[in-house]
């Protein structure tokens, strides 16, 4: 048995569905050729995908190729067009980016309700993987980023994506489609240097040979050991996010800072990542860690997507602007119930009998209805300088200031209800009733309105 059938043939379950991603290059002809050597006893035939980029007239002619080496063998065959162009320019990503994208989507929908589940082989290698740390690398990655490609990755449905031939090199590769005679096809844009792939492997790897002629093996390696170190290392960040104190809602996100500026630096980072929103580069990440250890130094931060993260009343807030935080004015009567507008809240207004109000229940308050214009009820959303007659105070004051002395976080000041009357406002819901329009002795009508959360 070649070297390369027995790394092939250590790395498969025979009992589980295989199927193979060829391109019709020298790896992935490999890798299907070394399979039809040892499946004889698999309990299912393997099948071969093929994706056609659109980007080179001969793409036709390696989808013909990978066909015809399929039939050969009698596997099943399945092609996919994909205008790998069209979502670059759509996502402005690389050619490259685009293509992988595309590549692994249309194989997650592929096998997506494939009973049973089973396993999708890629061929990639030894110098893929040092070609993909070096890129790393120059892109400033970190710990992360330096596995490089891992060995399996799992999907939903029970299916997993294995790099069988990760170990082995393209030395290796080459001698072994010499050793059966079988042919390849050749892609000439992977020798373009404009992709920065192709300079790593043509400019820069041949380089490093002459320094060390065992780097590919080494870098190889390294990306193994970091691997290990990372799987461990998630185990214990998990573990510290299993401890924190988070509230989350749509667009929303609180971390409560006292448990959290317990850990360490590097804890407190690689947390980060975890909780925010968006992808975290290192600058920002670094930001964010100073404004939760210095919450006085920094106001907001702008962490990209639409999102914000700032530090309040003793913690870390990440929010999102959406086209819910909108001005509204709703005329409403008594007997509405009405959803009040981004605020995830509803409002319902009743008339009821004085003797009965419940003073108890902080989610509604009740007013004298003969003291209030019942025709010019509104809820509105807050407006600059808005003011109130705080019940229990003399005067008005400013709602902002309001919301400070009472120690109101930002979000749930976004998310207060302006009920008025004739343009005086009678309860800041649900923090705070105004003192008109107070139930008294004398008051035959009261009108109950209550402020409920939908979720």
């Amino acid at each position: 048995m070649q070297p390369l059938e027995t790394i092939l043939c250590e790395a498969t379950d025979p009992s589980l569905p295989i199927i193979l991603m060829v391109s019709g290059g020298k790896d992935s002809t490999a890798l299907l050729c070394a399979l039809a050597e040892i499946s004889a006893d698999f309990l299912y035939k393997p099948e071969v995908v093929h994706f056609n980029h659109s980007l080179r007239e001969e793409a036709s002619l390696d989808e013909d190729f990978v066909r015809n080496l399929s039939a050969k063998y009698n596997f099943r065959f399945e092609s996919f067009l994909l205008d790998v162009k069209g979502y670059a320019q759509k996502k402005s990503c690389s050619i490259e980016e685009a293509a992988r994208i595309l590549r692994y989507e249309k194989m997650r929908d592929y096998v997506s309700g494939k009973k049973p589940p089973g396993v999708i082989y890629t061929a990639h290698t030894a110098d893929d993987q040092a070609e993909t740390l070096l890129l790393r690398v120059l892109s400033g990655s970190g710990r992360t980023g330096l596995q490089g490609v891992r060995k399996e990755i799992f999907l939903d449905g029970g299916w997993s994506i294995k790099r069988p031939f990760i170990s082995a090199t393209s030395e290796q590769v080459l001698q072994y489609l010499k050793d059966i005679g079988q042919d390849y096809m050749f892609d000439k844009s992977n020798r373009d240097l404009k992709y920065r792939r192709n300079f790593v492997r043509w400019k820069l790897l041949p380089i490093m040979r002459e320094i060390n002629p065992s780097v590919t093996e080494n870098l190889r390696d390294l990306a193994d050991i970091l691997s290990l170190e990372e799987d461990y290392l998630c185990s214990e960040v998990k573990k510290a996010h299993e401890k924190l104190k988070i509230i989350r809602e749509k667009n929303y996100l609180r971390l409560e800072i006292e448990e959290f500026i317990r850990y360490n630096l590097w804890m407190r980072r690689r947390l980060l990542r975890l909780l925010a929103p968006v992808d975290l580069d290192y600058r920002k990440n670094l930001i964010l860690d100073k404004m939760i250890s210095s919450p006085s130094t920094i106001g907001a931060l702008e962490i990209g997507e639409g999102w914000s993260a700032r530090i309040e009343y003793g913690g870390l807030i990440f929010e999102k602007k959406t086209a819910e935080d909108l001005d509204y004015c709703i005329n409403v009567r008594s007997g509405d119930t009405v959803e009040i507008p981004g605020s995830g809240r509803t409002l319902i207004l009743t008339f009821v009998d004085p003797a009965r109000a419940d003073f108890t229940d902080k989610s509604l308050e009740y007013f004298d209805a003969d003291l209030i214009n019942l025709e010019s009820i509104h809820i509105r959303s807050r407006r600059d300088g808005d003011r109130i007659n705080p019940f229990g105070m003399c005067g008005s004051k400013k709602v902002k200031d309001l919301f400070i002395d009472m120690k109101v976080p930002r979000r749930d000041r976004e998310r207060a209800v302006i009920v008025e009357s004739g343009g005086v406002i009678l309860w800041l819901a649900p923090f705070r009733r105004s003192s008109d329009a107070p139930i008294t002795d004398n008051t035959r009508k009261a009108l109950k309105i209550k402020v409920i959360d939908n979720g």
